[in-house]
């Protein structure tokens, strides 16, 4: 007897996601990771959850994108709301604080850290910034309550791109490998061991629908797999224009570009959209047929500034099931107009 399995929702595949405590959003640079992270973490917090968004190694984007009017630069958790706080990690920092941790007096870490020649040894050792940076989110994530809950129902790990992102992620791997004993291979196999537990962690890959950023989005997913051996989380397509008219409209939208001359700007503008979401579709349809992530659509929207509204649309659309009827409403000429007056 065949059994047929349900195809999952994307209400399905966040609360999976949102089953794990340390969740890593991975991509290229520039397909909208930050923007990602951000909006999947009110979408936790929506749902209860208190989380806390860890920048690793990179310029603070997501405070910002979130509306904190405070300097995102610092290295204290910042308060966003209630439920969700963000916190920017970089290398300096985090040894800083590590080496405290370690030495517990402020003039003995300066004593050995930051006389000139451990400062020249440390920038000289490979990966060293890396273990900071994965040593300070696997503390987060073990940080307790006075009652011994985790102090964060999830952690979303907003990671360096790809190339770098891959480095930090594998780094566990390479030292757990080349260092059998002693207090840091204790460390860094807890630490490899809390990102190869499916119950605990979580990548999900953001990508755009164009040649360069697919590929290299199927490239990370074959390395999280094999090198990485993290659960797999979703792959998010972000940017996706809106979905191809019926050819019925298409035909009324030549027939008024005929009558009303080629210099139309609103004619153009959707011809325009049509073109670019059917080049979309076709890199679509190749992720459909080598991914075997589930998928979750993200919109291009059409604002003049990228702000926390926009944020919060994006968490609506990930209420909306890419695969349900009627999900999102097509182009429709009617807005053809506005979407004149607006630059992709």
């Amino acid at each position: 007897m065949n059994v047929i399995q349900a195809i999952p929702t994307q209400d399905d595949v966040l609360a999976r996601i949102g089953s794990r405590r340390f969740i890593v959003v991975a991509g290229k640079g520039g397909v909208g990771k930050s923007t990602v992270s951000a909006a999947l973490a009110l979408r936790l917090a929506r749902a209860g959850k208190r989380v806390l968004i860890v920048e690793l190694g990179a310029q603070p984007r997501v405070a910002r994108l979130l509306g904190y009017q405070g300097d995102p630069a610092t290295y204290d958790i910042v308060t966003i709301e209630p439920r969700v706080q963000v916190i920017n990690v970089t290398p300096g920092p985090a040894l800083h604080e590590y080496g405290l941790m370690k030495l517990k007096f402020e003039r003995l870490y300066r004593l050995v850290f930051e006389n000139p020649v451990m400062k020249s040894l440390t920038r000289m050792i490979p990966g060293m910034n890396e273990l900071v940076l994965i040593g300070k989110a696997w503390h987060l994530e073990q940080e307790r309550l006075p009652d011994g809950r985790p102090r964060w129902d999830a952690l979303i790990i907003d990671s360096p791109a790809t190339g770098h992102g891959v480095s930090l992620l594998a780094l566990p791997h390479v030292i757990t490998e080349t260092v059998k004993s002693g207090p840091m291979a204790d460390e860094v196999g807890q630490i490899k061991d809390m990102l190869i537990d499916p119950a605990r962690s979580c990548m999900n890959i953001v990508t755009l629908a164009e040649e360069m950023p697919v590929r290299e989005s199927m490239e990370l997913e074959t390395r999280m797999h094999d090198t990485l051996r993290v659960a797999p989380g979703a792959l998010f397509v972000n940017g996706l224009f809106p979905p191809l008219p019926s050819a019925g409209v298409e035909r009324e939208l030549e027939q008024a570009g005929m009558k009303a001359g080629a210099h139309s700007a609103a004619l153009a503008a959707a011809r325009f959209l049509i073109d670019r979401r059917r080049s979309q579709d076709a890199h679509l349809a190749w992720l459909a047929s080598r991914s075997a992530l589930p998928r979750i659509e993200l919109p291009y929207l059409f604002v003049p500034d990228f702000d926390r509204s926009s944020v919060d649309q994006l968490v609506r659309a990930m209420a909306v099931d890419a695969l349900a009827d009627g999900g999102r409403p097509p182009l429709l000429p009617s807005v053809a107009p506005n979407l004149a007056r607006k630059t992709p």
